[in-house]
């Protein structure tokens, strides 16, 4: 199993960026936080029939072959995740725009996205490009910043 995931306490930036991420990576799964922003709760209410989410309490007992992190970079922010599936036997990618705080998930890709969210696509967009056809259009630099 694939999945996107956010921080705990999703906001609309983040939940932005895993429709986003979707949207490259349509094999993957989006993977809600337990606690939402009360304002990205009415937005994921109003949408609920129209998206397809999973829940922490899906992951159970599920194995994860490759994880994309949206909108955080530290291990706390998406500690009720790796809670529930312990570890991810592929690789973690990771898309975010704040700077670290330190704890920076071990192991992860770290893709800094210099933009805020409604950027984000785009830059997901040439990323996917640059690394699923080998080109690209000129937004990603080889130092792993998505202009």
């Amino acid at each position: 199993m694939n999945i996107i995931v956010g921080h705990t306490n999703t906001d609309l930036d983040c939940l932005a960026s895993m429709l986003a991420a979707k949207q490259l990576y349509p094999d993957y799964e989006i993977v809600l936080s337990d606690i939402l922003n009360p304002l990205t709760s009415n937005v994921v209410s109003y949408y609920i029939t129209r998206l397809s989410f999973l829940h922490t309490t899906d992951l159970k007992d599920k194995s994860v072959d490759n994880m994309i992190v949206v909108d955080t970079r530290s291990s706390n922010r998406i500690k009720e995740y790796m809670s529930v599936i312990g570890h991810v036997n592929g690789k973690i990618t990771v898309f975010d725009h704040h700077p670290t705080d330190g704890f920076d998930i071990p192991g992860a890709e770290i893709n800094f996205v210099k933009k805020r969210s409604k950027f984000l696509y785009h830059g997901l967009k040439d990323y996917g490009k640059e690394h699923k056809t080998g080109r690209g259009s000129g937004h990603y630099n080889p130092d792993r910043h998505i202009c």
